[in-house]
């Protein structure tokens, strides 16, 4: 809980406002284009003139303009009041997009210490810009609400931030004009790839629950409330200790002695730049002013004087695997060695040995080794050996996208496998057409869970899709049943596709795919979890079967609020999660309730689609 020294330690309210006020036109002040933009060039860096209190650069095609010192100085002529863009390409920023100063602080932590210690810009506090350059200049790649700008892109180095109205800082005291492009930390595509998949459980929106209410151990354990512009509305007492703590800390970053009157400073403009101030405190009778910032920052003091003040910075868990480095040829050698090993545990798993687990194998091979083309030949021999015996012997091919699908299958018949592309009912064929015709009723039955091809394409002579005859999605689940290989994009592990399971033998993934396992789901808490309602269910009394799965479902509810609520943040893994019995099994079990206990469907093939509203209301998945 914060506390506040005597009254006759603080300012007066509307002495307070006065100072602060007073030094306010100096900090306005950015420099201009004219001003900087050659010592940039000289440093390496690309300026471009941006617009004043925009975002916007100044002039036309400056993504592909050649920039050189006699561009830099005819631009310095005639837009030498702009603000100061950097064009990316060499130079790569890690934009951190995340109104969380918890959430913010930990992305910028996990990649300083992934990439390394380099320059950071503010714009609109708690977001922030990170600056590193790379050899090989790369297009944007993106997490969630972390970007990383790479070719085409600019970021604003110096001017006035257009929603605050104040300059882009620098917070750690060194900008692009003390350190030049080639001291920044040099990185690759691999190593961006690398912490952004990282950073990715942490690069949505601010998750619900007590992180998201504790504000980092700064105080205020009344969770903020944001209007749609990400200016908070409610909490507004506890958000200002949380800035009050997050700049406490920044100073104890840069080593700097802490002063009470910089930081109060620092603390008022952050809240006004962030804060709807059009409404008095909660009492009513106060609007908020510096002098509130200044008992928040003497309080933080006070805690760290004390030595009470929380820590911020999050637990880096370092990867327990350090890659081996080997040339070119030693590790190709290691690559046919791992995939003739893999195939032969598949092959004696499917012959019979079967008291072992199921054989598993993740290859990391970088780029250039053909691990694709090698994995295909030991997997064509696979299914061969395996065709001749009667075993199981089909493969599915999961690769990134449909286009190299389509690629990936015309290799597979090059090594005389017969190979299909499993194609979506919204995708299209390969001429362009679409594959299904009614994909609402196959969203329908999507949301309901239930067999899509007895809801929306055939259950009767009388009832079925109008389109059926000729229809390229149910010649394509015909040929995709008679493939030795069936390639598909990564998505069809998780919705299925036709078949049986028993006849296939091995599942190839190309490249990492659990990206899309993921489904983000806003506003739901661990605790109100086993009391959310059952869409559609008035009476979960019912002694029926409906009555028994809505009973199953609140019991599983329960049980994972339960382990989840005793899991500390930051603890909640897959190990111990199957500690205590939240497996696969679990979560499959779980999910088959959840539908069993919706009304069911009244989905046929054929339906309009006023009928189809009316057969999906209250069925639906939320």
């Amino acid at each position: 809980m914060d506390k506040a020294g005597p009254d006759r330690d603080l300012p007066d309210q509307d002495d307070a406002t006065e100072r602060v006020a007073e030094r306010r036109p100096a900090a306005i002040c950015a420099p201009s284009f004219a001003e900087t933009a050659l010592r940039l060039w000289d440093l390496g860096y690309e300026p471009l003139p941006i617009m004043p209190g925009s975002k916007r650069p100044a002039v036309n095609a400056w993504t592909s303009v050649r920039i050189d010192e006699a561009q830099v100085e005819a631009w310095a002529q005639h837009f030498g009041s702009c603000g100061i863009g950097l064009r990316t390409g060499h130079l790569v920023a890690v934009d951190i997009d995340i109104l969380d100063p918890d959430l913010a602080h930990e992305a910028a932590a996990i990649t300083r210490q992934r990439l390394g210690d380099t320059l950071v810009r503010v714009g609109r506090w708690p977001k922030r810009l990170m600056l590193y350059r790379t050899l090989t200049p790369m297009p944007k790649r993106k997490s969630g609400k972390i970007e990383v700008l790479g070719l085409g892109q600019q970021v604003v180095a110096f001017g006035i931030h257009p929603d605050t109205g104040r300059p882009y800082d620098w917070p750690l005291g060194e900008s692009p004009l003390d350190v030049s492009l080639d001291a920044l930390p040099l990185v690759d595509a691999t190593m961006i790839d690398a912490v952004l998949a990282e950073l990715q459980p942490i690069a949505g929106p601010a998750p619900s629950g007590s992180r998201r209410a504790s504000g980092g151990g700064g105080g205020g354990g009344q969770g903020q409330v944001r209007d749609t512009d990400g200016r908070v509305t409610d909490g507004r007492d506890g958000w200002l200790s949380i800035i009050a703590f997050h700049a406490l800390h920044d100073v104890l970053d840069r080593g700097d002695a802490p002063d009470e009157g910089t930081l109060a400073e620092i603390v008022w403009a952050r809240f006004v730049e962030t804060t709807d101030l059009s409404r008095a405190k909660q009492d009513g009778r106060q609007a908020y002013g510096p002098r509130d910032a200044l008992r928040k920052v003497r309080d933080k003091l006070r805690l760290l004087q004390d030595g009470n003040l929380p820590q911020r910075k999050q637990a880096i868990i370092e990867p327990d695997h350090v890659p081996p480095e080997l040339d070119a040829a030693t590790a190709r050698q290691a690559l046919d060695q791992a995939l003739r090993d893999a195939v032969e545990a598949v092959a004696g798993w499917h012959r019979g040995d079967r008291a072992s687990e199921v054989p598993r194998l993740g290859i990391r091979a970088t780029v250039g080794l053909g691990k694709s083309t090698a994995a295909r030949h030991y997997v064509a021999m696979l299914i061969a050996a395996l065709g001749r015996q009667g075993l199981p012997s089909r493969v599915l091919n999961l690769v990134p996208s449909l286009a190299l699908a389509d690629e990936t299958a015309a290799a597979w018949a090059a090594l005389g496998i017969h190979a299909v592309v499993l194609r979506g009912y919204e995708a299209s064929d390969p001429f362009g057409q679409p594959m299904c015709r009614d994909v609402p009723a196959v969203r329908g039955a999507v949301d309901a869970g239930v067999d899509i091809q007895r809801a929306a394409c055939y259950r009767s002579q009388q009832q079925c899709c109008p389109h059926l005859a000729g229809c390229p999605k149910q010649k394509n689940r015909n040929a995709v049943a008679e493939a030795q290989v069936v390639v598909a994009a990564y998505d069809a592990m998780f919705t299925g596709f036709v078949g049986d399971a028993d006849d296939v033998a091995l599942i190839l993934i190309d490249e990492a795919c659990w990206q899309r396992s993921l489904e983000k789901v806003e506003g739901l808490t661990i605790e109100a979890l086993p009391f959310l309602g059952i869409d559609g269910v008035a009476a979960s009394r019912r002694q029926d079967a409906r009555g028994a799965a809505v009973a199953d479902v609140v019991a599983a509810r329960q049980r994972l609020s339960g382990v989840l609520f005793t899991l500390p943040p930051g603890e909640v893994t897959a190990a111990k999660l199957r500690e205590q019995g939240i497996d696969a099994g679990f979560c499959t079990d779980a999910r088959a309730t959840e539908y069993q206990a919706l009304p069911p469907p009244l989905l046929v093939p054929g339906q309009g689609a006023t009928d189809r509203r009316a057969a999906l209301d209250g069925s639906r998945r939320r």
